[in-house]
């Protein structure tokens, strides 16, 4: 199947069957043979339809030939080629969604359960501390360093589809900046560019958006940081074009302007909820159990919400 060919089905199945992009070159929609909703997917790059609740396997030209109760083949191209191709709303999907990057874990780098010095016994026990697991945090590989630019720091890896593409650190002993992380020469991409726990955008239909990753492994699986308080431009596109439905958003509290304005960009993509917390505590001090009580309770937010919670805290 050619380039062309491709993206035109590839425009078929998004702005015809209304299909969205999921994890890798997969599309993910309603199934045209059983209906179940989420459970069909096609992948033009590797030329498979596949449904997982009614198990039917085709192809994506196949697929479109019997949607649209046609005869050939021919009519099948000669349909596809009166759409409008898809390459660019591709590549920009892709531009925001993947990044290529050469992060490498620095310099003296050890996983959280390796070692028996102060550094490692201290370190592991605050994390304890803090409700948090080592075994499965040594597992998605937390770790710290003991020698190096970045010694004396926890180091926590953002991985994108299970492949690194870089890494925050945060000083637990010795001096200096609290935050250090590796430029944008050095690993290609910079913070703004990522996210940790990337891939819950696309797993999840709902996703808790909070800054930290240690507030992210508080809340599980379904929970992404974005690295600080004000999400780039870039962070936001890859949200409003991700498959998840619903965002709750869970930024400090001295982010309350941020999380209020991101709420009203996010309103036309999302399903919003934002908890602002009442003090200063984040996720993390507040603990899951809490913070899941505050979702649970929250509703989902209008236009006219949003108006009433900012001239709440302007007031």
């Amino acid at each position: 199947m050619n380039l062309d060919v491709r993206n035109k089905l590839y425009t078929y199945f998004i702005e015809r069957w209304g299909m969205y992009t999921y994890k890798g070159d997969w599309l993910k929609g309603t199934c045209p043979h059983c209906g179940k909703e989420n459970k069909f997917g096609v992948n033009m790059q590797e030329n498979k339809a596949h449904c997982f609740s009614c198990d039917d396997h085709t192809n994506p030209l196949m697929v479109v030939k019997q949607i649209e109760k046609m005869d050939t083949f021919g009519e099948v191209y000669n349909m596809l080629s009166t759409l409008d191709n898809v390459n660019i709303i591709k590549r920009v999907f892709q531009e925001e969604k993947f990044v290529a990057s050469s992060a490498k874990l620095p310099e003296g780098f050890r996983l959280l359960k390796d070692g028996d010095s102060v550094l490692a016994r201290n370190l592991r026990k605050y994390l304890r501390g803090r409700g948090l697991n080592v075994t499965k945090l040594n597992n998605k590989g937390w770790g710290y360093c003991e020698k190096g630019k970045y010694f004396g720091h926890l180091v926590t890896p953002w991985l994108y589809e299970g492949k690194l593409i870089y890494f925050n650190s945060r000083r637990f002993i010795g001096y200096g900046e609290k935050y250090k992380n590796p430029t944008t020469e050095e690993v290609g991409i910079g913070k703004n560019q990522v996210f940790y726990n990337w891939d819950a955008l696309f797993l999840y239909n709902t996703v808790y958006l909070v800054e930290s990753a240690i507030n992210a492994e508080t809340l599980g699986g379904q929970a992404v940081a974005s690295g600080g308080k004000a999400l780039s431009s870039f962070q936001k596109k890859v949200i409003k074009k991700s498959p998840c439905k619903n965002m709750v958003i869970l930024l400090d509290r001295d982010a309350w302007k941020e999380s209020i304005k991101l709420g009203f960009e996010m309103l036309d993509y999302k399903r919003i909820k934002i908890i602002i917390p009442e003090d200063n505590r984040d996720v993390n001090d507040l603990g899951k159990s809490i913070t899941m009580q505050n979702i649970n309770n929250a509703k989902y937010l209008t236009h006219q919400d949003l108006i009433k919670l900012k001239n709440k805290f302007h007031a």
